[in-house]
C-alpha cells in the first residue's frame, strides 16, 4: 500500500510541469492604424478579429465579441448592425410601405436606396425615423483606425515555452531522484 502511495505522488509530480504547457492561447488587444495594418502579411491579417472600425468621418462601428470583423481583401467585414437616426426629403421617395406587423416604414428613394425605419415621422416634406444598417464591408480606404484582438506573438510564446520545459528538465531530475531514494 506505502509503495502505491509513493508512485502516485510521483507520477503526480512528472505530470505538474505540463499543465502550464496546456494552457489556452494568450490574446492581445491593440489599436492599430490602418496604414500599419495594411502593410502585415495576410496570414497576420486573417487570424486578427477587428472590435471595432473608426472610420476617417469619426465615426465608429463596434463589432460584437461573439461575432468579431475579419480582415479580407483590403477590407473588414462583418455582420455589425448600426442603428441611427435618418431623415429622407419626401421628393426623393419612390415608394412607402406600411408594415403594421413590425410598426414599420419602408421607403424606396429615386437613387435606389431602401431604407426600413422604426420610430418614424411623416412631415410636410421629410420623413425621418431610425434606420438600421448591417455592415457587410468597410473598405481599408474609409478607415483611419483598427481596434483589434489577436494572438501574442508566436516568439514570446515560444520564449515562454523554452523557460518551462527547462524548468520541467529540473523538476523531472528531482522527481526521479526521490524515487531512486524510496525504491
Amino acid at each position: 500500500m506505502k509503495h502505491i502511495s509513493v508512485i502516485t505522488i510521483i507520477l503526480t509530480l512528472l505530470a505538474l510541469p505540463h499543465i502550464g504547457c496546456v494552457s489556452p492561447l494568450d490574446y492581445k488587444t491593440t489599436k492599430e492604424p490602418i496604414d500599419v495594418v495594411s502593410h502585415w502579411p495576410t496570414g497576420k491579417q486573417n487570424n486578427a478579429e477587428v472590435l471595432e472600425v473608426i472610420k476617417k468621418t469619426g465615426d465608429s462601428v463596434v463589432f460584437p465579441e461573439e461575432s468579431p470583423g475579419k480582415i479580407q481583401n483590403k477590407a473588414v467585414i462583418g455582420n455589425k448592425i448600426e442603428r441611427k437616426r435618418v431623415s429622407i426629403e419626401k421628393s426623393s421617395v419612390t415608394k412607402t410601405s406600411l408594415r403594421s406587423g413590425d410598426n414599420t416604414l419602408a421607403v424606396e428613394t429615386i437613387t435606389g436606396d431602401f431604407y426600413v425605419l422604426e420610430s418614424f415621422e411623416i412631415g410636410d416634406s421629410i420623413i425621418s425615423g431610425y434606420s438600421t444598417t448591417f455592415y457587410k464591408s468597410i473598405p481599408f480606404s474609409d478607415i483611419d483606425w483598427l481596434w483589434i484582438k489577436r494572438v501574442h506573438n508566436t516568439g514570446e510564446r515560444a520564449l515562454s515555452n523554452l523557460v518551462q520545459s527547462y524548468g520541467s528538465f529540473w523538476f523531472y531530475g528531482i522527481a526521479f531522484g526521490l524515487l531512486g531514494l524510496l525504491i
